[in-house]
């Protein structure tokens, strides 16, 4: 059965990626406009239900598959299946409250178009970490998952080549930091990710912490030395990189 609002060209491409050969569930999402604003949106981990047990160990991880998984833990770590949830900016539950604030924010930087039923039809989303954490916490990453991380990571853009992409986690992106994937271009005066081609990129608190609606020096854009809350910085961030004109 085919989801709703979701683009398939890039299937083909995507599927064998050796992580997603293992785990195709955790394909990243693509709205089927996507092309239209190459705008992709970078989260940190899934989640599996409390009494699983296969995600705690990095090695048990990777050396399994999709076929070591019952239906909840499939389900859980779904990509495509958890953003086809929300319909019209409403979410159910209350780990989806990313998506929710996430369509929201982009709506409230003045992106109207036709169908506004899904914002993520617009564009694409990937979790950078591809072990899922344990619920409600932050992912305790080892050196295998950062190796993984990054390998997938690097695969998925060069699959999509966005020209904007939205970190909307710290890990992640002081990560991409560290291992010199992102890097602050002085001319531009841009965070930006090296390629044939150029990538502008920022980061954002996860949209469903406090941070969000809460002032920070750490959240100025593009070192600019202004307080701003995550929000405000990701709608300035939409603004002033043109995404979605």
């Amino acid at each position: 059965m085919k989801i709703m609002n979701l683009n398939y060209d890039y299937d083909n491409v995507l599927s064998i990626v050796p992580h997603y050969i293992q785990y195709p569930q955790m394909l990243p999402w693509v709205g089927v406009d996507y092309k239209k604003y190459n705008f992709l949106i970078v989260g940190e981990s899934h989640y599996l239900p409390q009494k699983s047990t296969i995600h705690l160990s990095s090695i048990q991880w990777y050396d399994s598959s999709i076929s070591g998984l019952n239906e909840d833990e499939i389900n859980w770590s779904h990509t495509r299946n958890v953003i086809s949830c929300g319909h019209n900016q409403y979410w159910q539950y209350k780990g989806h409250t990313i998506f929710r604030n996430l369509e929201r924010s982009i709506l409230d930087s003045g992106f109207n178009p036709n169908d506004k039923s899904s914002m993520f039809r617009y564009i694409s989303y990937l979790n950078f970490f591809q072990r899922p954490a344990v619920t409600g916490l932050s992912l305790n990453y080892d050196e295998r998952d950062v190796s993984i991380s990054i390998d997938v990571f690097q695969q998925v853009i060069s699959i999509l080549r966005p020209t904007k992409i939205a970190f909307v986690s710290k890990k992640p992106w002081d990560i991409c930091i560290y291992k010199g994937i992102v890097k602050w271009d002085n001319n531009l005066k841009k965070y930006i990710i090296p390629d044939d081609y150029l990538i502008c990129t920022e980061y954002f608190p996860h949209p469903a912490c406090r941070w969000w609606n809460k002032e920070s020096l750490q959240y100025q854009l593009y070192r600019d030395g202004i307080r701003r809350n995550g929000r405000k910085k990701f709608i300035e961030f939409i603004r002033y990189e043109n995404i979605f004109i």
